[in-house]
């Protein structure tokens, strides 16, 4: 599903319209690319939450355990449990001792499942080289705007 703009310059009110189009089109294509990690799967939205939890503090090298992992999800530590039991069984994660706490373990995402992996990762790639195709000003107005688009969506905005 391609975003088409229309050609030329838009006025202010075309272009709000526009970006408010172009973000419900994202929101909708990561609808689309979660359902079908869901039916390939079987994987909960809560399951695929935790995953990219996990999978983005590993990018930023900040090891996630169980009690990180449920105040990020908002679960009780049972339920966290469960969790990662039933992600564990599918080779989405693996519990890994604490590089410097014996008594610790720390959680590490492995891909979210193989038959998902593909579509998902080939879109992450085509999105890779798109950022990578920003200019630093151009990357700093997206990232500006992109934060403030998540604080503002959030339920507890106001």
């Amino acid at each position: 599903m391609a975003v088409t703009r229309t050609r030329g310059p838009l006025n202010r009110d075309q272009s709000n319209a526009e970006i408010m189009r172009a973000l419900l089109l994202c929101r909708n294509t990561d609808i689309a690319m979660r359902r079908h990690i869901r039916a390939e799967t079987g994987m909960g939205d809560t399951d695929i939450l935790a995953v990219d939890y996990l999978r983005d503090q590993h990018s930023q090298h900040q090891p996630v355990g169980p009690k990180q992992l449920a105040s990020h999800l908002g679960l009780s530590s049972p339920s966290t449990t469960v969790l990662l039991d039933r992600l564990e069984k599918l080779g989405s994660v693996e519990r890994m001792p604490h590089p410097t706490d014996r008594r610790a373990l720390t959680i590490e995402a492995r891909d979210i499942a193989p038959s998902a992996t593909p579509s998902r990762e080939a879109a992450e790639v085509r999105i890779q080289r798109l950022i990578e195709q920003l200019s630093a000003d151009d990357a700093a107005v997206v990232l500006t705007f992109l934060t403030s688009l998540v604080d503002a969506a959030q339920p507890d905005a106001d």
